[in-house]
């Protein structure tokens, strides 16, 4: 919020810009355990489509990029903790987690960068306000 507070006066300085917010899954829906954040994640969510609604007709976009289950430092993290509060494998937990991934397996970091490649470029010109799911398949409201 604040980042946009800065630079949105400068965007419209200029005629536009993209502002292009990270969410997660969390930003769609619930999972156990992981309240907090969530709900910072949803908040996320209602900052990007308020920021839409105020300054698309300066020509700022801006839009939320939702990563599911993505192998980074975090998702092996998690893992880790809800293996060790369920008192299973480490392979059980990522079995469990990703029975609900159409692809059955977690992203790349690359599908989350080609997701915003595709909204800072010109393909997305008239895109905005909307939340962009890289999840592999996890239905809403895991």
């Amino acid at each position: 919020m604040m980042l946009s507070q800065a630079v949105i006066p400068e965007m419209r300085k200029v005629g536009g810009g993209r502002i292009i917010n990270i969410g997660s899954t969390g930003s769609l829906g619930a999972e156990p355990g992981f309240g907090a954040y969530t709900a910072t994640k949803l908040g996320l969510v209602g900052l990007t489509k308020t920021l839409a609604a105020e300054f698309g007709s300066d020509g700022i976009l801006c839009n939320t990029v939702c990563p599911g289950y993505i192998a980074t430092d975090m998702h092996t993290v998690a893992n880790v903790r809800l293996a060790g509060e369920n008192d299973i494998s480490i392979e059980e937990m990522k079995r469990r987690r990703y029975e609900c991934v159409a692809m059955r397996d977690a992203g790349l970091p690359i599908d989350v960068a080609n997701a915003v490649a595709y909204l800072a470029g010109p393909q997305a010109n008239y895109v905005t306000g909307i939340n962009l799911p890289v999840t592999g398949g996890v239905p809403f409201g895991i």
